[in-house]
């Protein structure tokens, strides 16, 4: 192993991470890689307003392990004698300062089913009719698309939703696409009355 030392860049952009291995020594870049986020539209989850992008936290993760991957894969190619362990440091760069909190092995809370809380059956239709209407603050997109159900039937109506399109698009569906979504809405409306009646007999 030469002595060489390296050091390793990741910079968040808006839509994508970039990965970049330089020598220590005299700045020379030995390997880069990119990863495009996967969620939203070009890896932006969108709003109504034009000056707010989010990322999902799984793209932050995601693209961390391909770039990280993919670069030292390409300096062990470049470069004679690589070695992940010359790399004696590691720097972060983002386009906002967005705090995203993680458990102790790094995995974002957003992502952890402990952490989730299903919506009652008739929260998650108002949620639809607001999305559906164009009547909607810019989180709501990401509440409804990142919400981590356990409810199965519930799961499986917000599966069906998504399958529609994506909710900033519902606004412009054709008609027979919103009538699938107001369809869902009536079942889970059914869905809050019978389980109510359940519990009124229990």
């Amino acid at each position: 192993m030469s002595d060489n030392r390296y050091t390793l860049g990741l910079d968040y952009g808006t839509n994508s991470v970039r990965a970049l291995i330089v020598n220590a020594a005299n700045g020379r870049e030995v390997a880069t890689a990119v990863w495009n986020y996967s969620h939203g539209t070009n890896g932006v989850i969108l709003s109504r307003d034009p000056n707010l992008a989010r990322q999902h936290p799984a793209d932050y993760v995601s693209g961390a392990e391909s770039t990280i991957k993919k670069a030292l894969a390409t300096a062990r190619r470049t470069v004679r004698g690589f070695k992940p362990e010359q790399i004696i440091g590691i720097g972060v760069d983002t386009t906002g300062s967005t705090p995203l909190p993680v458990d102790a092995l790094g995995r974002p809370l957003a992502l952890d089913r402990r952490f989730a809380k299903d919506p009652t059956p008739e929260a998650l239709a108002d949620q639809i009719e607001r999305l559906l209407t164009g009547n909607y603050a810019g989180w709501d997109v990401d509440d409804f698309e990142m919400q981590g159900i356990r409810d199965s039937q519930l799961q499986d109506l917000h599966r069906r939703c998504m399958s529609v399109g994506l909710p900033e698009e519902w606004p412009k569906l054709s008609d027979e696409q919103k009538n699938q979504l107001r369809d869902i809405i009536v079942e889970l409306r059914e869905l809050g009355d019978a389980r109510k009646q359940g519990q009124a007999v229990n």
